[in-house]
C-alpha cells in the first residue's frame, strides 16, 4: 500500500509552469492574428463604403447635362449622400481643353482611422 501512495504519476512544478508559459505565448499569438484580421475588416469595410459613396458621385455626374456640374451641385449631392463624419469626398472641375466642351472632375476620398 505504501507503494501506492508513492508513485510518481503527477506533473511537476517545472512542466507545469513550461505548459502555462507555452499556452500564454500562443494565445498571444493567437490575439494579435485576430486584432490584425479585425483591423483589416474594418479598413476593407471603410474602402468599400467610401468606394460606393464615390461611384454614387460619379453616376450623378454622368445624369447631369454639361451646364449642370457645378461645384454647388456636386456639394448639393455629396451632402445627401449622409456620409459618416469619418468620410470625406473633395473635387475640384476644371475644364479639360480650351474648347470648353469636357469638364474634368477630379475626386480624392479620405477617412479617419482610429489612429
Amino acid at each position: 500500500m505504501k507503494n501506492k501512495l508513492s508513485s510518481k504519476n503527477g506533473f511537476t512544478v517545472q512542466e507545469v509552469v513550461v505548459a502555462v508559459m507555452v499556452l500564454m505565448i500562443l494565445l498571444g499569438v493567437i490575439s494579435s492574428i485576430f486584432t490584425n484580421i479585425y483591423i483589416y475588416s474594418t479598413d476593407s469595410t471603410r474602402n468599400a463604403m467610401l468606394a460606393s459613396y464615390i461611384t454614387d458621385l460619379v453616376e450623378t455626374i454622368d445624369k447631369l447635362d454639361y451646364k449642370d456640374v457645378t461645384a454647388q451641385s456636386l456639394n448639393e449631392k455629396i451632402q445627401s449622400l449622409k456620409m459618416d463624419n469619418i468620410y470625406t469626398i473633395t473635387f475640384t472641375i476644371s475644364d479639360y481643353n480650351d474648347k470648353d466642351i469636357v469638364k474634368t472632375v477630379n475626386i480624392v476620398g479620405t477617412y479617419k482611422t482610429r489612429k
